[in-house]
C-alpha cells in the first residue's frame, strides 16, 4: 500500500495579463483629520465622509446599541468611532497610493 504515489497534473500555463487601472478608477484622497473631527462632532453621521457603507453600518449599529443600552453607547460614539474612521481613511489612502504606483509604472 505504501507504493501508491499521487499523480498531479500540471496546470496549463496562463498568459500574463497586465492589470489595467485607469485614473478614473482611483478614489479621491481623504483627510484623516477631517474624518476624525466629523465623527467626533456628528457621531455615526460623520462616518459617511469615510464611505457610504461605513456610515450606514455605524449608524445602524449605534442606533441599535443606543436602544438596547438606553443611551450608554454614546460613549462608543464619542471615544472609539473617530479612531475607527481615521483607520479606515488611512488604509483607503494607502490603497489609493498603491493604485497610483501601478498606473504610473
Amino acid at each position: 500500500m505504501s507504493d501508491i504515489v499521487p499523480v498531479y497534473r500540471e496546470r496549463p500555463a496562463t498568459p500574463a495579463v497586465p492589470l489595467v487601472v485607469n485614473y478614473a478608477d482611483i478614489p479621491p484622497q481623504k483627510s484623516t483629520g477631517a474624518a476624525f473631527f466629523l465623527t467626533l462632532l456628528f457621531g455615526p453621521l460623520g462616518m459617511f465622509y469615510v464611505s457610504g457603507k461605513a456610515g450606514a453600518w455605524s449608524l445602524l449599529i449605534c442606533v441599535v446599541a443606543a436602544v438596547f443600552t438606553m443611551g450608554i453607547s454614546i460613549l462608543f460614539q464619542i471615544f472609539i468611532l473617530p479612531f475607527i474612521a481615521m483607520s479606515i481613511v488611512s488604509s483607503a489612502n494607502a490603497r489609493r497610493r498603491q493604485m497610483i504606483t501601478m498606473v504610473t509604472q
